[in-house]
Parts: C-alpha cells; structure tokens; sequence
C-alpha cells in the first residue's frame, strides 16, 4: 500500500487536517477488487498513545 496525501497545521496548536488517497497493490485472487477501486482517506491521532495514527479508508463508488 502507498498513501499519497496532504497534512496542512491549523495554526500553532497540534490540531491538523490530513487526507489521503491510498493505492493497494494486491495479488490477483480474493483481495483484487482492491487493485480496481479507488480509496479516501482520513488520518486521526490516538490521544493516550504517542506516535500513533488510525488512518479511516473508504472506497469511492
């Protein structure tokens, strides 16, 4: 998988907004479809663990 995104900071505070568009390359068979989609993402911090992001994907229909 790659994530191609943007991070823009909102101001002085550790508050920021990040979006990102990841492409999956997967072996043909069971997990394919995620080679033929196209996927949006969003990036949040996890407050009680340092260095850790979830990042929430969709597909696109």
């Amino acid at each position: 998988m790659v994530n191609h995104g943007i991070i823009v900071p909102e101001s002085e505070t550790q508050v920021f907004y990040f979006r990102t568009s990841p492409q999956f390359t997967a072996p043909e068979g069971q997990y394919d479809w995620l080679n033929k989609a196209i996927f949006v993402g969003g990036v949040r911090t996890v407050p009680d663990k340092q260095n850790t992001v979830l990042i929430d994907i969709y597909k696109l229909k």
